[in-house]
C-alpha cells in the first residue's frame, strides 16, 4: 500500500546540502587554508625597536613650560621624520640595498623607511617644562631597526643641541658688539661735555627749578632738525643692522653641501651575450646532426627555442649600456645666494654708517657753532641726556650680556643638556608582526566560509524540485513515492574520475606550495633563483 512521502525539515535539508557537496567545501577551504599559511610562513617579520627621550624646558627658569626645549619637543614628530634627515641617516648607514638604488627607488625606499617610523609625543601639562618623546620603528632584521633607530635620534638630538648653542653665541655676538657702540658714543659724548665746558670755562650746570633757561636763535632750530636726521639715520643703521644679522643667522643654519645626482654608465653584459650564442650554436648543430624535417615536432620546437634566444640576446645588446644614478655632495647654491646676500647687507650697513658717521660730524659741527654763542647750556643739557640714554642702554646691555654669558655656560655644563634618554634603543628579539597563527586561522576561516558560500550558492542557484518535500510543499495532492537519479556505469566512472582530477590537482598544488614554503624556510639551495627572486619579490612589498 502506498504512504504519503513526509516531508523534511529544514535542518535536515541544509545537512543533506553539505554531504552532498561536501567536496565543494573541502576542496576551496584546502586551498585557501594551504595559501594562506605559506604566506604566513613566507611572509617577512618585522622587530620593532623603540625609546623614549623626555626633553626639558632648556630656560630653567620655570617660565610657564614654554622654553625651547619643550618646543622642540613639540614638533619632535615632524622634525625627527624629515625625510631628508632620514635620507641622511640611510648614507651614514650604508645598507648595501640603499646605496645601489637609483633616484626614483631611492625616494620610494625613503617613503617606505618613514611608513615604518613612529614618533610620539604624548600630551603633558603646559607646565610641566618636559616633553617626552617615543620613537619606534620597525624593519625586518631587528640590528638594523636598532642602529637606524640609535643613529635618527642620536642625529636629532645633536643638531638640536648645536642650533640653539649656534642661536646664543649669535646672540652673546651681537651684544658685545652693541655693548662695544654705545661706550664708543659715550666716549665721544663724554668728550664733546668735557670739551665744551673747557672751551667756554662753564662751571657744572645750574638749573632754575625744572626748566633750564635757554635762548632760542634759529642756530638752534636747525640743530635740533639735524639730531632728528640723526635718529633717522641710527634707526635706518640699526635696521640694517639688524637685517644683516637675521641674514648672517639664516645663512649659519644652512649646509655647506647638499646631495647632486649624477649618472654613470653600467658594466656590459658581454658575458651574458656570449653564453646566450653558445646556447644558439648548440642548438643550431643539434638540428644539424638529427636531420628532423621542417614538419617534426622536435625541429619545431628547436626553432622556437633559437627565436627565443635571439631575442634574448637583442634585448642584451640592446640594454648593454644601461645608465644608473648615483648621488655626489656639492656646494649648496641657496648658501652661496645667502653668503651674497649677506654681503650686499654689509655694503648697505657700511653705506649708512658712513651716512651716520657724516651726520654725525655735521652735527658736531654745528655744535661747535652753538659753543661760540652765548646760551650754550641747551647743548650741555642735550649731551647730558643723550649721555643719561647711552648708559642706560648700557646698563642693560650688560645685563643682557649676563644672562647669555651664564646662558652660554650652562650649555657647556651638565645642565646644557636637555636630553634625558630613559630607554635607548633596544635590540628586539622576537617579531613583533605580523601575527602568523592569525594568519593561519583567518585564512582557514575564511577557506571555509567560502567552501560553504560555493556549496550553497551551487545547491539553490537552480530552480527546481531537490527532494519529495519541496514537491510535498507546492502540490495540492500528496507525494506518494520518489525515484532516485539513475546514474550509468559510464556516467559514475566520469564522476569518480573527475573527482579523482580535481583532488589530484588539488593534492598536487598544496604539496608543491607546501615543500615551497618549507625549502624557503629551510633549504632555500634547493629552490631555483628565479623561484626565490618571485619569493623575495612578493616579501619586498611587506618590508
Amino acid at each position: 500500500m502506498a504512504v504519503e512521502v513526509e516531508a523534511t525539515s529544514q535542518l535536515d535539508e541544509f545537512l543533506g546540502v553539505l554531504k552532498r557537496r561536501v567536496w565543494a567545501i573541502v576542496l576551496p577551504a584546502t586551498l585557501i587554508s594551504a595559501i594562506g599559511i605559506s604566506i604566513a610562513i613566507v611572509i617577512p617579520k618585522k622587530y620593532v625597536s623603540s625609546t623614549r627621550v623626555m626633553l626639558r624646558d632648556v630656560e630653567g627658569d620655570g617660565g610657564g613650560g614654554g622654553g625651547e626645549g619643550t618646543s622642540e619637543g613639540r614638533v619632535a614628530e615632524h622634525t625627527i621624520r624629515s625625510p631628508a634627515r632620514v635620507r641622511a641617516v640611510l648614507k651614514e648607514l650604508a645598507w648595501d640595498d640603499y646605496l645601489v638604488l637609483v633616484a626614483q627607488d631611492e625616494s620610494l625606499y625613503v617613503d617606505r623607511t618613514l611608513g615604518n617610523l613612529e614618533v610620539e609625543t604624548p600630551p603633558m601639562d603646559r607646565y610641566a617644562g618636559q616633553q617626552l618623546v617615543r620613537a619606534e620603528f620597525a624593519h625586518v632584521e631587528a640590528a638594523r631597526a636598532q642602529d637606524f633607530l640609535e643613529n635618527l635620534m642620536a642625529r636629532w638630538r645633536t643638531e638640536v643641541l648645536e642650533r640653539r648653542h649656534n642661536q646664543t653665541r649669535q646672540a652673546y655676538d651681537d651684544l658685545k658688539e652693541s655693548r662695544g657702540e654705545t661706550d664708543k658714543v659715550l666716549k665721544s659724548i663724554g668728550r664733546q661735555i668735557s670739551e665744551l665746558r673747557k672751551l667756554h670755562g662753564i662751571p657744572p650746570a645750574l638749573q632754575d627749578g625744572d626748566r633750564v633757561k635757554q635762548r632760542l636763535a634759529p642756530q638752534f632750530t636747525a640743530l635740533e632738525l639735524e639730531k632728528e636726521e640723526l635718529l633717522k639715520f641710527e634707526e635706518t643703521y640699526v635696521n640694517a643692522l639688524i637685517i644683516r644679522d637675521r641674514l648672517v643667522s639664516t645663512r649659519d643654519r644652512m649646509e655647506d653641501e647638499v646631495p647632486f645626482t649624477t649618472k654613470i654608465q653600467a658594466d656590459d653584459t658581454a658575458k651574458r651575450v656570449q653564453a646566450v650564442d653558445t646556447g644558439i650554436a648548440q642548438l643550431e648543430s643539434t638540428l644539424a646532426a638529427r636531420g628532423w624535417l621542417p614538419a617534426h615536432r622536435k625541429y619545431r620546437l628547436a626553432q622556437s627555442e633559437i627565436g627565443r634566444l635571439r631575442r634574448e640576446r637583442d634585448a642584451l645588446v640592446a640594454a648593454q649600456t644601461a645608465a644608473f644614478v648615483e648621488q655626489v655632495m656639492v656646494p649648496n647654491d641657496v648658501k652661496v645666494k645667502a653668503s651674497t646676500q649677506v654681503e650686499a647687507a654689509e655694503e648697505q650697513l657700511a653705506v649708512f654708517h658712513q651716512r651716520l658717521t657724516t651726520q654725525d660730524d655735521k652735527v658736531a659741527a654745528m655744535n661747535i657753532e652753538v659753543q661760540e654763542l652765548q646760551d650754550a647750556y641747551v647743548q650741555l643739557g642735550e649731551l647730558g641726556a643723550e649721555q643719561a640714554r647711552k648708559h642706560a642702554v648700557l646698563q642693560a646691555t650688560e645685563t643682557q650680556l649676563e644672562s647669555v654669558r651664564q646662558e652660554l655656560a650652562q650649555l657647556d655644563g651638565p645642565m646644557g643638556n636637555p636630553f634625558e634618554v630613559q630607554d635607548a634603543p633596544n635590540l628586539p628579539t622576537s617579531p613583533t608582526e605580523p601575527n602568523p597563527w592569525l594568519i593561519g586561522v583567518f585564512s582557514i576561516l575564511a577557506g571555509l566560509a567560502v567552501g560553504l558560500a560555493a556549496a550553497i550558492a551551487g545547491e539553490y542557484s537552480k530552480s527546481t524540485f531537490r527532494t519529495a518535500g519541496d514537491l510535498a510543499r507546492v502540490m495540492a495532492v500528496p507525494v506518494l513515492a520518489t525515484v532516485n537519479v539513475i546514474v550509468t556505469r559510464k556516467q559514475a566512472r566520469r564522476a569518480t574520475f573527475r573527482r579523482l582530477a580535481v583532488g589530484g590537482v588539488t593534492t598536487g598544488f598544496v604539496l608543491i606550495l607546501a615543500y615551497i614554503t618549507w625549502a624557503f624556510a629551510f633549504r632555500q639551495d634547493l629552490l631555483s633563483p628565479e623561484v626565490r627572486d618571485s619569493i623575495e619579490a612578493f616579501r619586498g612589498t611587506f618590508k
